[in-house]
């Protein structure tokens, strides 16, 4: 068993790749195309958890100090048009699923808050977008419509620093 702190770990996300590299462990969250993915020596690569029946499209990973979690877009529209339905997965740092929360709308941004111990989900980065700040005790979820700000799109990502939150625009018009 290994430990991972919030920081560390996203930190040592790799964009793109979804690894994550700790000690001599490294975990492939996500698949590029039919791309292998390898690792240099004495690193290896194995596979982390396995979605979930039905989820598919992974995207955002953000870790607790305990806990990995992965959005999944399941193919919905950007802009949460069409009656997109997503899911945020909550596993343990053995691969297995805690976890399974749906949002509605395509997800595309995910920060755990660990001031609160909640997630903030993103979704709709296209346009049309709004946040799920979801208790991890309860699983409720609080929905913030953030509609389409002066940008003209949506909202893609978040982060915390020095006690402030912030989100970046996407999809100008």
């Amino acid at each position: 068993m290994f430990k991972l702190s919030w920081r560390r770990a996203r930190k040592s996300c790799l964009a793109g790749l979804g690894l994550v590299l700790a000690g001599s462990i490294v975990v492939a969250l996500a698949s590029v195309g039919n791309a292998q993915v390898a690792a240099v020596p004495p690193y290896s690569v194995s596979t982390f958890a396995t979605a979930p029946a039905g989820l598919s499209a992974p995207d955002s990973v953000t870790f607790s100090a305990t806990n990995v979690f992965i959005g999944y877009g399941n193919g919905g529209a950007p802009d949460g048009s069409g009656g997109a339905v997503s899911n945020v997965v909550e596993y343990d740092f053995k691969g297995n699923l805690v976890k399974n929360f749906a949002l509605l709308g395509h997800n595309d941004g995910l920060r755990y808050n660990p001031s609160k111990n909640n997630l903030w989900a993103l979704q709709n980065e296209d346009g049309n977008a709004n946040l799920a700040i979801i208790s991890l005790k309860s699983g409720t979820q609080k929905i913030y419509q953030l509609g389409t700000g002066p940008h003209g799109g949506g909202y893609d990502d978040i982060d915390f620093n020095n006690k402030a939150v912030y989100l970046s625009a996407s999809a100008p018009t």
